[in-house]
């Protein structure tokens, strides 16, 4: 069975505060709610990690990740407190 798109809704419930626009640049590629978790850790700085192993964000993961890093406040606003 063919796992759906993610939804708008499920889209803020991951990513938090986020513009629509944003929100409808991602539902244009249509990722799967793992596509979209996984650019999240790329933008959580799990990057590194990966880098080291010799992986990099691709495909939908990677065009995720381009629109969600586009927007410096919501970069800054992930960034943890302390």
């Amino acid at each position: 069975m063919k796992e759906r798109p993610i939804s708008g809704e499920e889209i803020r419930r991951l990513v938090g505060d986020i513009d629509d626009d944003k929100i409808s640049a991602i539902l244009a590629i249509a990722p799967r709610r793992e596509e979209v978790e996984a650019a999240l850790g790329w933008a959580g700085g799990e990057t590194e990690v990966m880098s080291e192993t010799g992986q990099h964000a691709s495909g939908k993961v990677a065009r995720v990740l381009e629109i969600l890093s586009s927007d410096d406040e919501w970069e800054e606003d992930r960034e943890p407190q302390g």
